[in-house]
C-alpha cells in the first residue's frame, strides 16, 4: 500500500507497478509498515485500518473515537501509537483496543495539531506538532 498526498493505492496493477488495496470513504494521512505484511494506515474521521497480509486493509477503529483526525502513526511489533488532532492513542494488542495517551494539559491552550510520533521501542518516543501558533513536542520514557 502506498500513501499519496492522503490517499492510499493498492488492486488492480498499473503499468509502474502500483497495486490499488484500498478505496475508502476517509482520506488516509500515513501508513507504517511494521512487516512486509503487517501494518497500519490512519486519517479522517477516527480511521484506523490495519493489514494483516500485505493486501488487505481492515478497518480496526472505534466509535467513540470516529470525531478525532489522524495524522500519523508509528508501530513496533503489537504496539502502537496514533496521533492528530487533540489525541495520541496507543495500542498494545495490536488494533485490538486502543487508548487514548494524550498528556495532561494537550488542549488547555487551545487545539494540539500533531503531525509526527516515532517510537524508537515501546517505551520511549516522540511526537510533534503545533499548538495555538507554536511548535510542541512530547517525549515519554514509559509508552504513554
Amino acid at each position: 500500500m502506498v500513501a499519496f498526498f492522503g490517499v492510499a493505492f493498492a488492486g488492480s496493477v498499473d503499468a509502474r507497478g502500483w497495486v490499488e488495496q484500498y478505496d475508502g470513504s476517509s482520506i488516509l494521512d500515513d501508513v507504517r509498515m511494521v512487516t512486509t505484511s503487517t501494518g497500519y494506515a490512519v486519517g479522517n474521521s477516527g480511521t484506523i485500518l490495519k493489514t494483516t497480509d500485505g493486501a488487505t486493509w481492515l478497518s480496526v477503529s472505534n466509535a467513540a473515537y470516529s470525531s478525532y483526525d489522524f495524522n500519523a502513526v508509528d508501530a513496533i511489533g503489537e504496539t502502537a501509537f496514533v496521533v492528530g488532532v487533540n489525541h495520541i492513542m496507543r495500542t498494545n494488542s495490536g488494533g485490538v483496543r486502543f487508548d487514548d495517551v494524550s498528556p495532561a494539559g494537550l488542549t488547555l491552550d487551545g487545539s494540539a495539531e500533531l503531525y509526527g510520533v516515532d517510537f524508537v521501542n515501546t517505551s520511549i518516543g516522540f511526537v510533534v506538532g503545533g499548538k495555538t501558533g507554536s511548535g510542541i513536542a512530547f517525549k515519554t520514557t514509559d509508552g504513554g
